[in-house]
């Protein structure tokens, strides 16, 4: 733990002929230069070289974890012909390759890895089984973030991101690297664009059509379909939507559960012998409009009005030879009462006048609906007849 390599003539640390079970923790190695025809590397795991009297034995079982490994002339690791090793939240950066996964080194576990800024390929693998790739950051090298060439098979690819790589995100460049799988991985960016898969043992997804949040598409009959958004029309896949399965007729739906999140979609299709296609091309998508809350005014009663008159009114009619009908004068202090413009109300009034021999007549006014300034006045005068 905690040791620094550097400016050697050769790899900084090397883990050979049979380094069973070991934990390399917290080093450091950079700056190491083979001045012959080899490569030095910042860590090397591997069998040993050939020797008569040594026979080569892989070295397995070991866990390299936060390490880092930087300006080497070389890769940042070298793995080769040694299996069942954990590699975990190392710093590969500024090396000629950041990882090199070679001949006959299978089912390595290799995660959380920083694999940026090497001046080729991020991970580079060849002549091997069953390797494990998840959750690593390989962004920004020189050419493939993830090259899979010669007889690289049945390698899985998962919930990686894989971005602004100078050449492919994916490239598998030999016919002969069957059964490798890629899924839910995040890959944008990449100069040449997002996987280039020379094997094509899976069709690519067909987009038909989209409307709203529901996309239709077709595929291989019984494949999983991932679906991906980006933000620019590119057959690549930013962000991982989620997945479905084809139909016996070939046909499948997907609904988004909410708004797309980008302008296009994109779709790979995985088979049930291991098997991954390249991205379909991308089908253009538009969000629906987002409803927001709007706030309703609540109705408040206006205050109540009561006016009281300064007049008393008095009226006295007479007519001879026949009794008289006296109307006393009162005091006449009407109530006004207001109603809503909330509550609309028809109103109906009548206006009382006295006829010679004292007998009252109402005259019914046309009923009213409130208006104006919202509120209706109500004016209700006692009559008194004598």
């Amino acid at each position: 733990e905690e040791n620094v390599a550097h400016h050697n003539g050769a790899h900084g640390f090397i883990i050979s002929r049979g380094c069973n079970n070991f934990i390399f923790r917290n080093n450091r190695s950079h700056n190491n230069d083979d001045p012959g025809s080899n490569l030095a590397h910042g860590f090397m795991l591997d069998p040993g070289g050939a020797n008569i009297d040594k026979p080569q034995v892989s070295s397995s079982d070991n866990v390299l974890v936060d390490n880092e490994a930087y300006a080497n002339e070389g890769y940042g690791i070298r793995v080769l012909g040694s299996s069942d090793n954990i590699l975990r939240r190392n710093n590969f950066h500024h090396n000629d390759m950041g990882m090199s996964i070679d001949t006959d080194s299978d089912r390595n576990l290799i995660e959380n890895n920083l694999v940026e800024e090497n001046s080729r390929y991020g991970f580079y693998m060849r002549d091997h089984r069953a390797n494990q790739l998840t959750e690593n950051q390989i962004n920004r090298n020189g050419l493939d973030g993830v090259n899979l060439n010669s007889s690289a098979k049945g390698n899985q690819l998962l919930r990686n991101t894989i971005a602004q790589n100078g050449g492919y995100g994916i490239e598998v460049r030999d016919s002969s690297s069957t059964g490798n799988s890629w899924s839910q991985n995040s890959i944008y960016g990449n100069q040449e664009g997002g996987i280039d898969d020379r094997v094509r043992a899976v069709a690519v997804p067909d987009l038909l059509r989209v409307v709203e949040n529901r996309l239709e598409g077709a595929a291989a009959a019984g494949a999983t379909v991932e679906l991906f958004v980006n933000d620019s029309a590119e057959p690549q896949g930013a962000r991982y939507l989620g997945s479905v399965v084809v139909d016996g007729s070939g046909t499948f739906t997907y609904v988004a559960a909410d708004t797309w999140g980008g302008t296009h979609v994109t779709a790979v299709a995985l088979d049930g012998s291991g098997n991954a296609s390249a991205f379909s091309a991308p089908l253009a998508v538009a969000d629906r409009p987002v409803a927001t809350a709007t706030a309703t005014p609540t109705a408040t009663a206006p205050p109540t009005l009561t006016l009281t008159p300064a007049a008393t009114v008095g009226t006295t009619q007479t007519a001879t030879p026949t009794p008289t009908a006296t109307a006393t004068p009162i005091d006449i202090s009407p109530t006004v009462t207001l109603i809503p413009a909330s509550t609309p109300t028809a109103t109906a009034t009548a206006t009382a006048t006295l006829a010679l021999d004292g007998t009252p007549t109402a005259t019914p006014t046309p009923a009213s609906t409130p208006g104006g300034t919202g509120a209706t006045e109500r004016i209700y005068l006692p009559l008194i007849l004598r």
